[in-house]
């Protein structure tokens, strides 16, 4: 991990009078590491091979946080668990998710960007964060309905 990132963190979550316990260190250190979509149960396990010593309510209490401190996305993809990944340091992007596999395709569009922009100017509207994720089956799953590529 990126010392001055994690630094970062530390800062920001000390200067809100957040206190640095280990287990929420390890849990930041985890989730930038990894770098992916993860869910507290992944995470949990994640720790538990690690003999960490840190319980799901932890984890939980911990994403949460860092939810609210806008240091970690939290995405519903609609399989009655939410993931996780790290925002801090990453440029903004969306998401496509198949729904055969569980795949998930991050994508940035500067078209799609500024479009939305537009539209809440034309609105008066000031956004402060939006989400778009978009559900269907990614390439692999078609080509094995034999529906192809194109």
């Amino acid at each position: 991990m990126n010392p001055d990132v994690l630094n970062e963190i530390i800062q920001r979550l000390q200067k809100e009078g957040m206190k640095i316990t280990r287990q929420r260190k390890m849990i930041i250190e985890i989730m930038y590491e990894h770098r992916d979509h993860i869910d507290a149960e992944a995470l949990y396990l994640i720790l538990k091979q690690q003999n960490a010593g840190v319980s799901r309510a932890t984890i939980y209490r911990t994403l949460e946080m860092l939810v609210e401190k806008r240091l970690i996305r939290k995405m519903d993809f609609g399989e009655g668990r939410c993931v996780y990944e790290f925002k801090l340091g990453q440029p903004h992007h969306d998401h496509m998710k198949c729904l055969r596999c569980g795949k998930v395709i991050e994508f940035n569009d500067h078209i799609i960007e500024l479009r939305q922009n537009t539209i809440c100017q034309n609105y008066k509207f000031y956004p402060t964060s939006h989400v778009m994720q978009i559900y269907g089956l990614c390439c692999e799953c078609r080509e094995k309905e034999k529906k192809g590529c194109d």
